[in-house]
């Protein structure tokens, strides 16, 4: 007999599952190694070199996405819940999965680093925007909208997805 749940914690399930799919098409990028003195190795064979502007240009593409600020940095928000922020110019804070946030930060401590405080034991990290390649970026700031975003808009997003695909 299946034990009934709370809609929190199906919400909770559904989203780990979303981000765990998300996690699959990063694929080995996650365990990036580095070399010694801090150069990093690639699969690819090229440097990552994400910018400010390529976070802005990931995050307005999304659905419903509007920019605003607080405790002045730049934000940006999904129905009025903040998905991004930049707490500086050079780096990037995103939610993710708590998990998988912890695995990020454990594989390159130089790249991701959680969010000071309660907020870091919650998934909220930081991103060194040099650090990430582009199209890695672009997948990080999806994780990050999908788990904030509404559930309807969500399923709305991820069905036109996979339409496309």
């Amino acid at each position: 007999m299946l034990a009934e749940r709370d809609g929190t914690s199906v919400r909770r399930d559904i989203m780990a599952a979303e981000q765990e799919r998300s996690v699959m098409r990063l694929g080995p990028q996650v365990g990036r190694m580095r070399e010694p003195g801090g150069a990093t190795m690639e699969t690819s064979g090229r440097q990552p070199v994400s910018t400010p502007h390529h976070a802005i240009t990931f995050a307005t593409a999304l659905p419903e996405v509007e920019a605003n600020s607080h405790h002045d940095h730049n934000d940006y928000r999904i129905r009025g819940k903040v998905f991004l922020s930049f707490p500086e110019a050079d780096r990037i804070t995103l939610k993710l999965n708590p998990d998988f946030a912890q695995a990020l930060v454990h594989a390159q401590p130089e790249t991701f680093l959680p969010h000071p405080g309660m907020w870091g034991k919650r998934g909220w990290t930081r991103v060194i925007l040099a650090d990430v390649a582009p199209e890695r970026l672009a997948e990080l700031i999806e994780m990050s909208w999908l788990l904030v975003a509404p559930v309807r808009l969500r399923k709305r997003y991820l069905t036109a997805q996979a339409d496309q695909s």
